[in-house]
């Protein structure tokens, strides 16, 4: 993959979080963060003002690097202000889905608003939830930037709702390999697929996509098992104060299936994680190695080595797990005054240019 957009990340910022699980990995970040940052705090914005409240709400925004920012370094800058606010959103819903009292209801409108997505955008509809119209605006934006790769995302999305979207386990798993199936559409890997795509500008055929599934399985249990080790501490105390008798946590599982403590249960969590992703890495070079992949697949596999590398950063540093990492003053700031349009404007304007 060309770099063009992304800096090499300094390893002394993350090794000590992410527990040796990136020994030897580049890690890169995105020249355009504070686009991200945009993105994420428009999208917190805009549903605070049409949707509801969000009281110790902590989502894609890190002081340092963003979640697009760091799962895809070489994000197009004319779509990663768009991406902070899809990704945002997602993250908005994925916490209602989680609510028992609204996560049904919440989950059927948003796929109704991707199901009614033509290819000239959404259907106009006189009667929409709030969150419907802030979904409706956010999809408009993306097919005005780059409409064949927004309706694939949109497509994906659609595809994960359908299948539950991600609104966690009615029931405690009892071994790994049925948690382990659950985690990788649990985590929206269909989602992030659609969302690189649209991010890198990639086009690949369905035949492509099904090539790819299977080098790609290693690649996404890295990302459901690296968030289950670092969101544990929050995902445990969010289960005792919900009266659950289970955590849906591959840490949990272990623990119950193999009669272990948690102390052993994050040790083997780690090394599941990094011989998966050493098996991707390994599958993505005898990938290249054959010469059969399209330019466009092998951008793409290219592109999840970031997401996976990304998503071991994030998880391990960011508020939303982390209680004691805090919030940039001027993050701070703008969550709580706005972003001054005249200064929204200049950073658009500057970072397009510049990256």
């Amino acid at each position: 993959m060309e770099f063009r957009y992304s800096s090499v990340l300094d390893p002394s910022i993350y090794d000590t979080a992410t527990q040796g699980l990136l020994d030897g990995v580049q890690i890169r970040v995105h020249k355009g963060r504070v686009l991200d940052d945009l993105g994420i705090i428009r999208a917190q914005k805009d549903w605070r003002e049409h949707v509801s409240p969000l009281n110790g709400y902590r989502g894609c925004l890190h002081p340092g690097h963003s979640y697009v920012t760091i799962l895809v370094p070489e994000c197009l800058p004319d779509r990663l202000e768009i991406m902070g606010y899809a990704t945002e959103f997602a993250f908005l819903q994925d916490d209602v889905f989680e609510n028992e009292d609204r996560g049904a209801d919440a989950l059927n409108d948003m796929l109704e608003g991707f199901q009614h997505v033509s290819i000239d955008g959404p259907a106009r509809q006189d009667k929409q939830s709030a969150s419907r119209k802030l979904q409706s605006k956010m999809i408009l934006e993306m097919l005005s930037i780059d409409r064949e790769r927004a309706l694939t995302a949109i497509k994906s999305w659609s595809k994960f709702l359908e299948a539950g979207g991600g609104g966690g386990c009615a029931a405690a798993f009892t071994n790994m390999d049925d948690y382990v199936e659950f985690r990788i559409q649990d985590i929206g890997s269909v989602v992030l697929g659609g969302f690189l795509k649209f991010s890198l500008a990639i086009t690949m055929s369905e035949e492509e996509d099904r090539a790819c599934a299977d080098l790609l399985r290693s690649a996404w249990i890295v990302c459901g098992l690296a968030n289950d080790l670092f969101s544990w501490e929050v995902e445990h105390r969010d289960a005792i104060r919900c009266g659950r008798s289970f955590v849906s946590n591959a840490l949990w599982v272990m623990m119950q299936e193999n009669e272990i403590d948690l102390a052993t249960a994050k040790k083997a969590c780690r090394q599941v994680i990094r011989a998966n992703f050493e098996q991707y890495q390994d599958a993505v070079k005898a990938a290249k190695g054959h010469h059969t992949y399209s330019e466009a697949v092998i951008r793409y596999l290219d592109g999840w080595l970031h997401v996976i590398a990304g998503t071991i950063v994030w998880s391990a540093t960011c508020p939303r797990y982390n209680t004691g990492v805090k919030h940039t003053a001027q993050q701070v700031e703008w969550m709580m005054n706005g972003i001054p349009k005249h200064l929204r404007d200049d950073i658009r304007k500057i970072s397009t240019e510049t990256y």
